[in-house]
């Protein structure tokens, strides 16, 4: 008689072996190797794991802080006053004090905030003009000629547009700045492979566009090597702001097979790490357009988490 097969029981998760795995992963991108998309999913699971981790040890650190002051003024209470004359919320009313002290002390100014403000408004809506001049050049948005005697389905549909949208990013998008707080971030979608050719072009008309949109003056600064574009205001408070340029494309893209389709690099013992060849010449570096996209889902989800405890 035939035995029923056992459950395989789930694997264990291995914190020191994970831990070292990711000292590799970041010593690898460090010395500036590109990882294949399963290699960098699996640097992303093992980099959100251990923030978790050292989130959550820094929760139980608080807790202890928060209890061990609640404590200390429970103690004081009782020698310097009456049980009966002692309000009942006053150790809570003294706690919330010193959070709001604390709270004042780390939260930017009006200024800081409205600066932020002004700074990503001028370049969001400069960048918006910037696509539609971008669209005109390369025809995109112009509605096709019908052939006569050509059925409706055989028309082409139009081009889609060159620049997909932008995104905030980082500690603007997540709400967590603090004073002080002078680097901004934003994620430029493109719908094709992002190029130098195309940074070079948006961050040309960015600076013209800037001008017509504000009278404040702001420096734009190229960086292709980096896959970015640098604005930086020029009165106080000055402000940076990045915006980097990607496209889910970059993901997307089919991993190549047979000679002479990829190019090893040094990588894990059996394992060989591939960049694609059939990019484009002047494509940007695909290990930052990457991490660009790592930083949207975060923000992204980020987002949804504070969603569901505002409606919980």
């Amino acid at each position: 008689m035939a035995m029923a097969a056992e459950p395989v029981p789930d694997a264990v998760w291995d914190e020191r072996q994970a831990y070292e795995e990711l000292l590799y992963w970041d010593s690898l991108i460090q010395r500036g190797h590109r990882l294949l998309p399963h290699d960098f999913d699996r640097y992303e699971e093992l980099r959100y794991w251990y923030d978790c981790l050292c989130y959550e040890e820094e929760l139980r650190q608080y807790d202890e802080y928060i209890a061990a002051i609640q404590e200390m003024e429970e103690n004081r209470l009782q020698t310097e006053a009456p049980p009966v004359r002692t309000p009942p919320m006053r150790i809570f009313v003294s706690d919330d004090r010193h959070m709001m002290a604390k709270h004042a002390a780390v939260y930017p100014s009006s200024e800081e905030l409205e600066a932020v403000q002004t700074v990503i408004s001028h370049v969001e809506c400069a960048l918006k003009t910037v696509s539609d001049l971008l669209d005109v050049e390369a025809g995109v948005g112009v509605a096709p000629v019908p052939v006569e005697g050509a059925e409706e389905s055989e028309v082409a549909p139009p081009p889609e547009r060159i620049l997909r949208g932008v995104m905030r990013v980082g500690l603007v998008a997540k709400g967590l700045l603090l004073k002080g707080d002078m680097d901004l971030e934003l994620v430029l979608l493109c719908t094709e492979k992002p190029t130098v050719t195309l940074l070079k072009k948006v961050a040309e008309n960015l600076s013209t566009q800037i001008e017509l949109v504000t009278e404040d003056k702001y420096e734009v600064t190229q960086i292709p090597e980096e896959a970015e574009i640098v604005i930086k205001s020029i009165k106080e408070p000055v402000l940076t702001l990045t915006i980097h340029l990607t496209s889910p494309m970059i993901r997307m893209e089919a991993e190549p097979e047979g000679a002479g389709a990829t190019t090893p690099l040094e990588g894990p013992p059996g394992e060989k790490l591939t960049v694609d060849s059939d990019a484009p010449a002047d494509v940007l570096d695909r290990q930052k357009c990457l991490t660009a996209l790592a930083s949207l889902r975060h923000a992204k989800w980020f987002q949804v988490c504070i969603l569901s405890l505002l409606v919980k």
